[in-house]
């Protein structure tokens, strides 16, 4: 069958591609030592000071990286991504080392210091990663790489939620948190052995072009024109309106729902397989489909699964936010998708942090909208936020999706 043949050698770029399989397998030893975090973490900011603390420290970190996306793409594509991509490892083997001081030392502020350096990691991380795989694959096949490397990403993720989950229990934080600071210095081995996929361009003068040159080019991504205007303003709205519930999932498991640590462990750990579920299916559909209508069926799962997480009850609540968190996978592909068609090699990573960057605007102004509504009742966080996105997200999607649909037919 030729179509099947057609899909599994785009998945096969994996494995061909030394940037593909050296990234995957950075991205999948990162999720599978680091999964603990996604839950102990927020568990024990709230622990220490509540909703109030959560929104302040989700405030905080979203404020500092704003500038870091669309800084880490300019310096990408000037310097190169592989040096970026380095400090970004930099930045998260410091993020693990502090939280294993502040551990040791019962320090607060070695706590939120630990969060702002990893962060920063991240932030640095995300655009680079990204940029590498479009540019180290054919454009046909970016959906059914990055679905396949999500998907195992997100599973060995799961695995680490549940067995890290058990061993901190068994021999406690100190001793794990030690064992993952070893294996991420190890980690940094594979960064040696990367090819560069954006080398300085020379301008007529000689000389790389300057951030001022690059910040002018992401401008004229395509004229800046109406698709790429909707899909950044698509990101900041999602964005915005995620961000007014998803820093109170946790919370309102723990305080409305009675929910303790193996429960959320649990959660957690399902939490990524219901996402590589999704993911595996969303891949191929992008390389096929407008991905703008992916964007819109997502929209309308997760509004749909978080308005019924907040009006249900255990464990019919659960399923929902399973349900919802699993639609990411087709806002991860869908968006992936859409920057690679929006953009060149030359401005690709500045375009990506752009877009992070919109993403961390809102995600700044989201979560202070979200304690308001909880301090009146904690569900209006979520009911709120999955109306906002039915009535503002899905018909800016449905315009977008309109544009492209036009434009593919005259071309």
């Amino acid at each position: 069958m030729p179509s099947l043949r057609r899909l599994l050698e785009g998945y096969a770029h994996v494995l061909r591609v030394r940037n593909a399989l050296l990234l995957t397998l950075y991205l999948e030893t990162e999720a599978f030592i680091l999964a603990f975090a996604a839950w102990y973490i927020p568990m024990l900011t709230y622990r220490l000071g509540g909703a109030e603390l959560v929104a302040a420290v989700r405030t905080l970190l979203a404020s500092i990286a704003i500038p870091l996306p669309v800084l880490s793409g300019l310096l990408s594509d000037r310097l190169g991504r592989v040096k970026v991509l380095s400090l970004s490892y930099a930045l998260i083997l410091a993020f693990i080392a502090l939280l294993l001081a502040s551990y040791r030392l019962e320090l607060a502020a070695l706590l939120v210091t630990a969060l702002v350096l990893g962060r920063l990691g991240v932030q640095l991380r995300n655009p680079v990663v990204s940029a590498m795989f479009m540019d180290s694959v054919p454009e046909d096949a970016i959906g059914r790489v990055v679905s396949a490397v999500t998907v195992t990403t997100l599973a060995v993720s799961s695995a680490g939620s549940m067995a890290l989950g058990l061993l901190m229990k068994a021999v406690g934080p100190g001793a794990l948190l030690l064992s993952t600071l070893a294996v991420y210095t190890l980690l940094g081995i594979t960064l040696l052995f990367m090819e560069e996929t954006a080398a300085p361009r020379q301008s007529s003068a000689g000389r790389g072009p300057s951030l001022k040159e690059r910040f002018t080019a992401l401008v004229a991504v395509r004229g800046l024109g109406l698709p790429a205007a909707l899909f950044l303003a698509y990101m900041f709205i999602d964005s915005l309106t995620g961000s007014v519930c998803s820093p109170y999932f946790v919370p309102f498991l723990v305080d409305v729902q009675g929910a303790d640590e193996v429960t959320l462990a649990l959660i957690y750990s399902i939490l990524p397989l219901g996402e590589a579920a999704v993911n595996l299916v969303s891949g191929p559909l992008v390389d096929r489909y407008n991905p703008a209508s992916v964007l819109v069926l997502q929209t309308l799962i997760s509004s749909f699964s978080i308005l019924l997480f907040a009006t249900a009850w255990p464990p019919l609540s659960y399923i929902f936010y399973i349900i919802s968190s699993a639609s990411s996978g087709l806002f991860n592909m869908g968006a992936i998708k859409l920057q690679a068609m929006l953009t060149t090699r030359e401005s690709r990573a500045t375009f990506i942090g752009a877009c992070s960057t919109l993403q961390a605007i809102a995600r700044l102004i989201g979560p202070g909208i979200g304690l308001l509504l909880w301090r009146l009742n904690p569900r209006l966080s979520f009911i709120a936020s999955s109306a906002s996105s039915l009535l503002l997200v899905t018909p800016l999607l449905l315009t977008l999706n309109g544009k492209l649909s036009r434009e593919a037919s005259q071309d």
